[in-house]
């Protein structure tokens, strides 16, 4: 170790730049492997504070400065670190040891300040100073600030780099500290024998250390302890990690109880273990808690300093020990710290610095995360403490926080004689204060248990505070609770049609259906089911859409005793069918147009509304003993949600519980008369439920939106404008749909919104609250338990975290506990645990499922007491209300839908190309969550669209997977097989550039814009799939009802999974749209921000050449094309060039009345645009831009001019154009020609599917007349606008066009004449990719032309 020494006694010297033999007594030496650590840190998070160490005490007594400063340059002298900084040699660091130096002591006044501020204000500036970076290549890293309080009362503070300071070297400083101050203040000299070694030898020896062998058995232990990499500990955070790793912080200091201190110590000494490992084992129980996990992994602190010398050393001898400890089985406190004591030991004994460990195992480095381990563990000794800087000077440590943590948390205990002193440091970034101190006060709990009864089981201890334990005591005592004269529904509902029976109940498409006559057409439909052996326990499935006669089914099976089996008209049949067969259902009420599409599986007799109501009216309409003969016991309805196993499973809820649901919500959220609440969600849904029978239960309305509206936001605010809708039922995925639209926030009717299914967002409700006056409730409940069973009431005050789903129902116990069935204290997540009288009875005719997540009730003492277990991870806040985290299962919400993914995994695997299947539900870049599929093929991947509409016979729309991923293997967890979800690939949008083609005639265009639209997303192609390249269910709808508004053609949603592309699309539909007749076509709209183009038809007639031009000038420029007349419609084509421009003009100026316009005309449509600009003069219009591709100034006048193509006839020309040889049209007729030309286009996918010969016709009787237009053209006078002529320099191979002589557009215009050299030939330049420069050259000719 004194080689460090010998070199420095050498005279290896150098200046802080780095040249040698410069500065006298300036030494260059190796930094040690801690140094090096943190100097990499330093580099990453250059002017950070997080490695400074703040310390200071407040000295009470005549404090003499010169003496303290006397004092603190003799430790300088005597301690190369605090003199050293860090200069960087091949890359790494070294340490630059200084000569001595006298130390500058700052001191703030604060005596003129009031005494009762003093000491905050002088903590503060201990805190600043705390903050303030250092620069490791210039230093000092040592301050000193004094901080004047009064003439006796000062604070000293201490700020120090991490990098050369440590724990330990605190207590040496302080402790030669004080003896050279009371031996300087008697004019005596140090005391202290001078040091035989510095921090560097210590660091040259290290290095020599690591070179040896020992290092290599050393890394061989860690590669196998670390591997498989720990997993990251799941900390419960008040906020989400941010991308990167921060070290915003906060320290909370606590002392523990001395008994607790006590006991810890007496266990210490039972399982021969230190007061250290005591409390680690401590930490660990603490974090298995907190967690869940078994497999933890912790950093500890431990110290360098193994060798006697370096005890009085001054330095960083600190190391980061990995300790990974296994706390599965359920060990006892006892068993946990000799399990504790046992990986401690080891790691000691085969202690490597941490960067080094990192170097050599190279962990996957997340940027959020320190590797290995998230939390730190440090204990400190401090029983000798130093209570006097001198005789008389009173010396009382401070605590002082520079606001930064090292880690997300780190506990830190210091053992002062008979007491524990503990700061618990943490990032605030992740943790409020309010949950630390939680935490604080969970540990010493736990503690408390812990040393009072080590043999219990960790996992089984105590942990939760007075205030939670008697939150939990409530809970328990809600299993008492009762509603008084709580009465069947449909029960109060009569009571209602009694009370009211000419006020409007259900109003809708139908028109108005008072209480009376809803109460008389229910019993009368109650009578004829009684006939048909409905009764208590029978199912009656309702397959009907939102309608009068849906209300009267579900009012009249109830009062007949049976139960309401809906099933939505959109569901396949096929999982109508299942659902049927497995409900056992006895009769279905549909209507005739509806049973048409039902399965003909279904084997059970039909009710056909529409067909049997002149026999149903026969019956009595008397209430009769109808409504209240039935138990509440019975059941009231079965619902089917997504299964597991791969089939739905059906819930079955008793009167019981819905009474309950109902009269909760009806008294703390009660309607009144006037108010309406739009019913709009599927019936296979347990929130129709509530948007049905809660506002009869109050005299309210219900309006009814026609099929679809739970998809069509626009629809929605429709209809709450229209009818007056004060209370709207919606997930957030919706709601921020709606908020989207600016109608919805002229929904001034709105009183309530209530949401659920999925988790609200505190952005979502601030956009809420900044555009409605509305309320806005966060409803949670699943469907076993019955629609909801917690609420809570938004503010619009900004909430902190999540947005909670609020408190219970006063009938609702609530248990959040964790693996072992213990209550989790709050802040702390785990799952969900439901008791009370609104749980379901169960799972139709399915015991298994019933027994899994209905469980005997561990805290009840009733009789067949039973909770649900909901696999939703959630955790108490501080107000005892909830937050809702997500699943702990497999199940998913997407749009607040309730998906088992396994029930889809299921319908994958059963298809015969599919060998393996897992479904995972993913966001995609603007945070919407789909469904992603991945797949292994049996051999070779099958088409997705195939396996699409496999689903689709048996899966509604909203599970059905957005994205299909084929895969060789699936990615699993080295540590147990199992599959690791997070390693599967994000979907990417698929979009076969290669293939790409673009929209050929307007109905393709006006598609294309449509998806764009919805999609957000730019350049689709003909043959792009719509789920391929991130459509879904809800952005389908959304397309359709866009379709339907542009078409006028109403589509299934089925027919999108069928015709997925615009191609199959525009060709299913084609015959259904009516003739497009305008000749202004709007390509593009811009943003306004520029004039806008106006692109002329060339000899084809067409403007979708246009297209790629039109996408190359940005999407900011908006660009109207203008067609031949017939080319979209029956009319005959123009033949003369004037009459077309005065045409074009005119429907133009119709359009756009003002200028200033930019015409641009390829080949014949140059011509055109030229025209055009000569009426714009006229009209005293400015065309600040014409421009002319490729374009021959013909004159009938001047016959040389009109030859530019060897080709006199546009059908040969054509077919050239599209690589045929016109012999191949040589002895065929004008049809067979005709023919020819139309497959092979189609063949090309240059015409539509849907075309015939008269297409071919159409577009060949506008190539002749402009042909002959061109042929009778004549120009007159020049123009006065500038010509901006585009030109290639290559001939085309097919149908060749000879080069453009630009001299006789010059005789065309008074104004100048600029030419442009572009890329390719004159039938692809404006095709990919010579379009991308011509593009370039029109954007500097308009720069030019702003210039001028």
């Amino acid at each position: 170790m004194l080689k460090a020494r010998m070199i420095r006694s050498g005279g290896d010297q150098m200046n802080k730049s780095g040249s040698m033999n410069v500065q006298q007594d300036v030494f260059v030496l190796p930094a040690s492997y801690a140094q090096e650590q943190l100097w990499f840190f330093e580099q990453m998070q250059p002017e950070s504070p997080v490695y400074n160490l703040v310390f200071g005490y407040r000295l009470t007594g005549p404090l003499d400065l010169g003496v303290l400063k006397r004092c603190l340059d003799e430790l300088i002298r005597r301690h190369e670190t605090l003199r050293t900084t860090f200069s960087k040699q091949n890359g790494k660091p070294v340490q630059v040891v200084h000569p001595p130096f006298s130390l500058s002591i700052p001191v703030v006044d604060l005596a003129s300040s009031p005494l009762e501020d003093r000491l905050d204000l002088g903590l503060q500036e201990a805190k600043n100073e705390g903050a303030r970076p250092f620069n490791l290549t210039e230093g000092p890293l040592f301050r000193v600030k004094l901080i004047r309080l009064e003439n006796l009362d000062h604070l000293l503070i201490f700020n120090v780099h991490h990098i050369v300071f440590d724990g330990w070297s605190a207590n040496v400083f302080l402790k030669e500290l004080t003896q050279l101050y009371r031996s300087f203040s008697l004019g005596e000299p140090s005391p202290l024998p001078e040091l035989t070694l510095q921090y560097a030898d210590f660091a040259y020896w290290q290095k020599e250390k690591m070179e040896e062998k020992e290092i290599e058995d050393r890394i061989s232990y860690w590669e196998k302890k670390l591997k498989p990499e720990p997993p990251r500990l799941e900390l419960p955070t008040d906020d989400p990690y941010s991308t990167t790793q921060t070290f915003s912080g906060a320290i909370e200091t606590f002392s523990l109880p001395q008994s607790i201190t006590k006991r810890l110590k007496v266990l210490g000494e039972e399982e021969g273990s230190s007061l250290f490992m005591v409390l680690l084992a401590a930490f660990k129980s603490f974090l298995h808690r907190y967690t869940g996990q078994t497999d933890l992994t912790s950093g500890v602190a431990v110290t360098s300093r193994n060798r006697s010398e370096l005890e009085g050393m001054i330095g960083y001898f600190v190391n980061q020990l990995v300790v990974r400890t296994d706390v599965s089985g359920m060990p006892s406190f006892r068993e946990l710290i000799q399990r504790v004591r046992k990986e401690f030991l080891e790691s000691v004994h085969h202690d490597i610095p941490f960067g080094k460990l990192v170097e050599h195992l190279k962990p996957e480095r997340i940027a959020n995360h320190n590797p290995f381990f998230q939390v730190m563990f440090l204990f400190e000794d401090e029983s000798d403490g130093q209570k006097e800087l001198a005789p008389g000077i009173e010396m009382k440590p401070l605590e002082i926080d520079n606001g930064t943590a090292k880690f997300e948390l780190a506990l830190r205990f210091k053992n002062d004689r008979d007491s524990l002193i503990g700061e618990l440091e943490y990032n605030s970034d992740l943790f409020r204060r309010d949950s630390i101190q939680n935490m604080i006060e969970h540990l010493i709990t736990l503690l408390k248990h812990a040393t009072e009864h080590p043999d219990q089981s960790v996992a089984s201890l105590p942990i939760l505070t007075e205030k939670e334990r008697h939150l939990f005591s409530q809970e328990r005592s809600k299993e008492s609770f009762q509603y008084p004269d709580l009465r069947l529904v449909h029960q109060l509902i009569q009571e209602q049609a009694e009370r009211i029976p000419d006020v409007v109940a259900v109003v809708g498409e139908q028109g108005r259906l008072t209480y009376g006559e809803l109460n008389r057409r229910a019993n009368r439909l109650a009578h004829y089911l009684r006939k048909k052996g409905v009764g208590p326990g029978v199912l009656v499935g309702v397959h009907l859409e939102r309608s009068w006669e849906l209300m009267i089914s579900l009012l009249a099976i109830w009062k007949a005793g049976g139960v309401y089996l809906p099933l939505d008209p959109f569901y396949p049949k096929e999982r109508i069918a299942m659902i049927v067969k497995d409900a056992k259902a006895s009769l279905l009420l549909t209507s005739r147009k509806l049973s048409e599409s039902l399965s003909s599986g279904i084997k059970v007799p039909l009710l056909l509304m529409d067909e049997e109501w002149k026999a149903i009216e026969e019956e009595s309409s008397a209430n009769g003993t109808l409504a209240g003969a039935w138990s509440p016991d019975h059941l009231a309805y079965v619902i089917f949600t997504s299964g597991s196993t791969g089939r739905p499973k059906g819930v079955s809820v008793t009167h019981r519980a819905l009474m309950h649901q109902m009269e909760w919500t009806r008294r703390k959220y009660p309607l009144e008369m006037e108010d309406a609440v739009l019913f709009k969600t599927s019936i296979c849904f347990d929130p129709s439920l509530m948007e049905m029978c809660n506002p009869l239960l109050c005299g309210a309305r219900v309006v009814l939106g026609p099929p679809g509206t739970e998809m069509r936001p626009e629809k929605q605010v429709e209809i709450i404008q229209n009818e007056g809708v004060t209370r709207l039922l919606l997930v957030p995925s919706i709601l921020e749909r709606l908020l989207d639209l600016p109608s919805f926030s002229e929904c001034t009717s709105l009183k309530e919104v209530w949401t659920g299914g999925e988790i609200l967002t505190p952005d979502l409700e601030r956009r809420f609250f900044s555009k409605m006056k509305a309320n806005l409730v966060n409803m949670y409940g699943p469907t076993e338990c019955c629609i909801g069973v917690t609420a809570w009431d938004c503010t619009p005050e900004k909430t902190e975290g999540r947005i909670p789903i609020g408190s219970g129902a006063p009938f609702a116990q609530l248990y959040v506990l964790d693996h072992h069935m213990q209550p989790v204290p709050a802040g702390v997540v785990g799952e969900l645990y439901l008791g009370g009288p609104m749980l379901a009875e169960g799972y139709i005719n399915r015991p298994d499922l019933t027994e899994e997540v209905f469980i005997s009730h561990p805290f009840s003492g009733e009789p067949g007491a039973r909770l649900y277990k909901t696999g939703d991870r959630v955790r108490y806040r501080e107000d005892g209300t909830l937050e809702c985290l997500g699943r702990v299962d497999h199940q998913v919400k997407v749009r607040g839908v309730r998906i088992e993914l396994q029930e889809i995994e299921a319908l994958l695997r059963k298809h015969q190309s599919v060998k393996k299947a897992a479904v995972l539900a993913r966001e995609d870049e603007s945070g919407e969550t789909g469904l992603v599929a991945y797949l292994i093929p049996e051999e070779e991947p099958v088409a997705t669209a195939k396996l699409r509409l496999y689903l689709q016979d048996f899966l509604p729309a909203y599970m059905i997977p957005t994205h299909f991923i084929f895969m060789d293997a699936f990615p699993v967890h080295e540590n147990n097989g199992k599959l690791d979800y997070k390693a599967f690939p994000s979907p990417i949008p698929s979009r076969d550039k290669e293939v790409y083609l673009a929209a050929r005639d307007r109905m393709e265009l006006e598609m294309v814009k449509l998806w764009e639209k919805v999609l957000h997303i730019n350049d689709i192609g003909l043959t792009d799939n719509f789920f391929d390249i991130g459509g879904h269910s809800l952005k389908a709808v959304e397309l359709l009802d866009a379709i339907h508004e542009t078409f006028d053609v109403e589509l299934p949603l089925t027919t999108l999974f069928q015709k997925s592309t615009v191609m199959e699309l525009c060709d299913h539909i084609r015959d259904e749209v009516p003739i497009w007749g305008e000749i202004l076509v709007c390509m593009q709209k811009g943003d306004g921000s520029e004039a806008p183009f106006v692109m002329i038809h060339p000899g084809g007639g067409g403007v979708l050449c246009y297209y790629h031009l039109t996408k190359a000038l940005g999407a900011h420029q908006t660009v109207y094309g203008i067609q031949a007349v017939g080319y979209d419609s029956g009319e005959s084509p123009l033949t003369d060039i004037h009459e077309m421009a005065d045409l074009y003009v005119e429907r133009l100026c119709a359009q756009l009345p003002r200028g200033p316009y930019r015409f641009l005309g390829w080949s014949f449509g140059a011509t055109l645009a030229y025209e055009m600009t000569r009426r714009m003069e006229k009209r005293g219009e400015k065309v600040e831009f014409l421009g002319l591709l490729d374009a021959h100034p013909f004159d009938c006048r001047d016959e040389s001019s009109l030859t530019i193509s060897r080709n006199s006839d546009s059908l040969v020309a054509w077919a050239e154009r599209m690589g045929m040889d016109k012999k191949e049209l040589e002895g065929l007729d004008r049809e067979q020609q005709l023919l020819r030309i139309l497959r092979l286009g189609q063949e090309r996918q240059i015409l539509p599917v849907s075309a015939d010969v008269s297409t071919v016709k159409k577009y060949l009787e506008i190539m002749m007349a402009n042909r002959s237009a061109a042929r009778s053209y004549t120009v007159t006078k020049p123009i006065q606008t500038d010509l901006h002529l585009f030109q290639v320099q290559e001939l085309s191979p097919l149908d060749p066009v000879s080069l453009v002589d630009p001299s006789r557009w010059y005789r065309r215009t008074a104004g100048h004449v600029r030419e442009y050299s572009i890329k390719g030939h004159h039938h692809n330049l404006i095709d990919p990719p010579h379009v991308e420069f011509l593009a370039k050259q029109i954007r500097r000719a308009l720069i030019k032309t702003e210039v001028v």
